[in-house]
């Protein structure tokens, strides 16, 4: 009987470490260079975040106020394209995509790994933070934050 069961459990004990180490793997780290010239201008620490959410059902928007009291605005516009839903447009200048402010980011990818590395920063628990970083990235080990409250 031991027999019968020590390969499937081995295999699911594998299965299970390769899970773990796929989803607690080190966060990838921004190039500065590459990232939108307006948010490289963004002074540590972040004092503030002020994270808004629209009636579009996934749209959102986040402030953060750096240590020289600068507002730098952001908005994640929801996609659904033939029924997923992903967040794959980043703007910046406002906190909502409809305002004439808002423009997309140049060299997005970085970009959104800079704006990742700032608010996991932030020493307080904040679910709408939390939440817009899993959607920003689309990490389960942010999403564990929320959850591990």
């Amino acid at each position: 009987m031991i027999r019968i069961l020590a390969k499937p459990l081995v295999i699911l004990g594998i299965l299970i470490a390769v899970l773990l180490v796929w989803v607690f793997r080190p966060y990838e780290k921004a190039d500065i260079a590459m990232v939108d010239p307006r948010l490289r201008t963004f002074e540590e620490p972040c004092r503030q975040v002020i994270v808004h959410y629209f009636g579009d059902f996934g749209s959102m928007g986040i402030e953060l106020i750096d240590s020289r009291d600068q507002r730098f605005e952001f908005c994640l516009r929801i996609s659904r394209d033939k029924g997923v839903v992903a967040y794959k447009e980043l703007l910046i200048g406002s906190t909502d995509y409809t305002d004439k402010n808002a423009s997309k980011v140049i060299n997005e990818h970085h970009t959104r790994l800079r704006l990742a590395e700032i608010l996991r920063t932030m020493p307080e628990d904040d679910d709408r933070r939390d939440e817009f970083l899993y959607c920003l990235c689309g990490r389960l080990r942010d999403a564990l934050r929320i959850f591990k409250r």
